[in-house]
């Protein structure tokens, strides 16, 4: 319970943590004040000056010289008043200790002399020194308070300039490692080229001699290098399947693999749905043989509207079309997102260049009466005209 209580007050803005450090104190010296003996002293004037000593406290992190002459001027004025404030109470001297804590813990350079030579003006005001020990007597009281303060601090440094070490380390570390893997990547890379460039030049070799074979009419030497030329091209594509597998990173899908099509859009919805985004498809009118860039470019829209829809507040719900016409197909997306913002500007762009170049047109806007956002394509099925 404890340590979590400790790493709940850690987490808690210094501010707000201050602020609340300086009402601790305040009121327990106004508590203090009602229960000690007064010695004839007024007791309600002692509580208003135990709250205004303890008030520079909340800002002893913001502003250590504002808190510093705050507290001075506190006392300064309380000293000629009927109090009571540092002749029976204990909290008024653990604000000034902690005062001077703070004084080291939170100044650099002059500005740490000078505080702490304010603070000892409150012990002057208040009639604390009167003989040479009761100098010796203020050194160690704000003394003390103010090296731990100044070790703390340097602590601190020390461990910050630590950490930033270890993660420059950690940076260059890396760095380094990356390097590493792109300079043996680049090496397999060459060397896989002069395998791939030597295939082609013996297939190339090869092709050369069978026309000579022909007319020479040695049908089994020109069939011999026929077959030479088929095992050494498959070679040379393997070997260049595996030069692109090295050259490929690891977050780009394969070069290789099948272009997604408007045909694999229930998949592409399927996906959305396991992601949380409740989604159904319709598709209407017959499926036709689209041209390649036109069935990507439509796969993409909905891809896109569909992660938009994922990202923005609100949406529970996407609706997706598929209408296929005589000369045309329309691919729709609606969703019911509550906030204004449609999909990213930079997004729209690149959608709205790709549907332009196959000759189609692109549109995104709020839905009816201002409910969700629709992103619809409309796509030449005979490709752009």
């Amino acid at each position: 319970m404890w340590q979590r209580l400790y790493t709940r007050a850690r987490e808690l803005d210094p501010l707000r943590a201050d602020a609340l450090l300086a009402a601790l104190f305040a009121t327990a010296g106004v508590v203090e004040s009602f229960l000690v003996k007064s010695g004839g002293h007024s007791r309600p004037l002692t509580a208003v000056f135990a709250v205004a000593i303890s008030i520079p406290l909340a800002w002893r992190r913001r502003n250590t010289m504002a808190a510093v002459i705050g507290l001075v001027a506190a006392v300064a004025v309380d000293a000629p008043l009927d109090t009571f404030l540092f002749s029976n109470l204990t909290t008024p001297f653990i604000v000034v200790l902690l005062m001077a804590y703070s004084v080291g813990r939170h100044q650099v350079g002059w500005r740490v002399w000078l505080e702490l030579a304010l603070l000892v003006m409150i012990v002057v005001i208040t009639g604390g020194i009167r003989t040479a020990s009761d100098v010796l007597f203020t050194v160690v009281f704000l003394g003390l308070p103010a090296l731990a303060g100044r070790a703390l601090r340097s602590r601190a440094l020390f461990q910050n300039e630590m950490r930033e070490k270890a993660s420059q380390l950690q940076q260059d570390r890396l760095v380094r490692a990356q390097r590493a893997v792109e300079e043996e990547r680049a090496r397999i890379a060459s060397e896989l080229q002069a395998v791939v460039a030597n295939g082609v030049s013996a297939m190339v070799v090869q092709a050369e001699a069978v026309p000579r074979l022909f007319e020479a009419g040695d049908r089994a030497a020109a069939t011999q290098a026929f077959v030479v030329i088929e095992e050494t091209g498959r070679d040379a594509l393997a070997e260049m399947r595996r030069l692109l597998g090295v050259l490929r990173r690891e977050d780009e899908d394969p070069a290789l693999a099948p272009q997604p099509t408007l045909a694999r859009a229930d998949a592409l919805v399927a996906r959305m749905q396991a992601e949380g985004l409740e989604a159904a498809i319709t598709v209407e009118g017959e499926p036709v043989p689209l041209a390649p860039g036109i069935d990507l470019a439509g796969y993409r829209v909905l891809q896109e509207a569909l992660a938009s829809a994922t990202r923005a507040g609100g949406v529970s719900h996407a609706d997706v079309s598929i209408v296929y016409g005589d000369d045309s197909v329309l691919v729709k997306v609606r969703d019911d997102r509550q906030s204004s913002d449609g999909q990213d500007p930079e997004v729209l762009r690149a959608l709205r260049e790709r549907v332009n170049l196959y000759g189609g047109a692109l549109r995104a806007v709020p839905g009816p009466d201002s409910q969700g956002f629709e992103v619809e394509a409309r796509l030449p099925i005979g490709g752009p005209r």
